[in-house]
């Protein structure tokens, strides 16, 4: 009986730790989806005047309702963009694909199973959505000063304003953030967890 109350006790943990985890990978799936809408959406950044819709990869013209690609012309759009338009490019790129990552190895790990012996997994995909929601932030950082400084680009501008796409990337830097914070947290309770049951052992 008092071995099987301990048990008991000890599952407690284990339920909040995997309870952790499930919500991070929700966070981080929505996370995952949000910096997706906002990586391939042409809509970071309006140009009143012209109605020209600019975003990472792209720009889409109201008035001819066309748009043109990075790729597209023998890459002529994209080899027109200043500096610090490919380097929000660059670090955006570089973030989402961090969080590609650690998106399937929270799915391998909650989902499938595997892994079950690294109980720090949840620790370490944290820390991984903590290194996107870095470069995240500083792609959007480079894209706001250096729209701002060029194109005059603020919420109350009559000249250019950011669009819904970019704030969208703000978002899904919040839930980034959350997300790791979570997965931080559940990898730490399952790492307590089973030193416990290694103690009983």
């Amino acid at each position: 009986m008092p071995n099987s109350k301990s048990k008991t006790q000890d599952e407690k943990p284990m339920s909040i730790a995997w309870l952790a985890l499930g919500i991070g990978w929700v966070l981080l799936l929505l996370a995952f989806l949000l910096s997706c809408i906002a990586f391939f959406s042409p809509f970071w950044m309006v140009e009143l005047n012209t109605l020209y819709h600019t975003g990472l990869w792209g720009r889409c013209d109201d008035s001819e309702f066309n748009c043109i690609w990075f790729h597209e012309r023998d890459y002529a759009w994209e080899k027109s963009l200043p500096g610090w338009h490919v380097a929000a490019q660059v670090t955006y790129a570089i973030g989402i694909g961090i969080l590609f990552i650690a998106l399937m190895l929270s799915i391998a790990n909650l989902i499938l199973r595997c892994c079950k012996n690294m109980f720090n997994l949840g620790i370490i995909i944290g820390f991984l959505i903590f290194i996107t929601t870095v470069f995240e932030t500083l792609s959007i950082l480079i894209f706001g000063i250096g729209a701002y400084r060029l194109y005059d680009v603020s919420i109350n501008s009559w000249s250019a304003r950011f669009e819904w796409a970019f704030y969208i990337g703000i978002a899904a830097l919040f839930n980034c953030f959350f997300a790791g914070v979570v997965f931080v947290f559940g990898g730490s309770r399952m790492v307590k967890e089973m030193a416990g049951y290694a103690s009983y052992a």
